[in-house]
């Protein structure tokens, strides 16, 4: 009996709280959503990141290649930074204890730059 007691205007009421939970489910699902995206997002750019480290690494260990591969801008480029990370870091270290040394994959890239032309 206590179902047949609600007045059209509760019903109206509770309507508009259930719809105002659903829309506020759906703007969570969103933002779950979006965050789920983010998180592919940035495990695909440490996958990515590991695959051109250990890409990289293999290629200083054996930089006769064929001359485009030797060429690729962004390669070159991440080696680059590489070096010149490394160097300061190097410089930091030496002002602490005294002795740094860049790593065998950056002293191996130096060794690139200075054996092949442009």
């Amino acid at each position: 009996t206590s179902k047949q007691s609600i007045s059209p205007a509760t019903k109206s009421l509770n309507n508009s709280a259930d719809y105002s939970m659903n829309s506020a489910s759906l703007r969570t699902l969103g933002e779950e959503s979006l965050m789920k995206v983010v998180e592919e997002a940035a495990h695909q750019d440490i996958h990515d990141a590991d695959f051109n480290l250990r890409s990289d690494l293999i290629f200083v260990h054996f930089p006769v290649l064929p001359k485009p591969y030797r060429k690729e801008k962004e390669r070159i480029q991440r080696l680059r930074n590489m070096i010149r990370r490394e160097a300061i870091e190097c410089v930091e270290r030496r002002e602490l204890d005294g002795q740094a040394q860049m790593s065998d994959m950056a002293q191996l890239a130096w060794c690139f730059f200075c054996t092949y032309e442009g």
